[in-house]
């Protein structure tokens, strides 16, 4: 993976807990992808975010102030195609990806479960070289 970073704050995010940050981190994920992987960090701050589509070659990192947030709208999720479910962080047929840091993904608990109907905080699905630490 290269060493090049991506800072969703570079892309637009917000990161005040109210806007809806998903465009903004996924287009840091795409660009990071298209250009050869590396690292997208999310720095300091609370994202409102929906789905996310982790992308070839991606490690998305989360540092310790940083706080991925479901934003509760069911459009704002889309079910994986595969197994039907809802995920807040996915990945589809890729490889050498992975969710890192000491930041916190928050699905805002049962209430997450139960109205955006079988949600996942992470869906990866035919994926290798996957990894998911803190």
């Amino acid at each position: 993976m290269n060493l090049i970073t991506y800072n969703i704050r570079d892309f637009g995010a917000a990161g005040d807990a109210v806007t809806k940050d998903t465009k903004s981190i996924q287009a840091a994920i795409d660009t990071c992808s298209e250009q050869g992987g590396g690292t997208v960090i999310v720095p300091k701050g609370g994202y409102l975010t929906g789905t996310l589509l982790l992308k070839q070659n991606v490690n998305l990192h989360l540092e310790a102030a940083a706080r991925l947030i479901s934003s509760m709208e069911e459009q704002d999720f889309d079910p994986d195609p595969h197994i039907g479910r809802r995920g807040l962080i996915c990945a589809r047929h890729v490889n050498n990806i992975s969710v890192t840091g000491a930041g916190i993904i928050d699905g805002q608990g049962p209430v997450f479960w139960k109205r955006t109907m079988d949600a996942v905080i992470m869906c990866f699905f035919r994926c290798r070289n996957s990894v998911r630490s803190s």
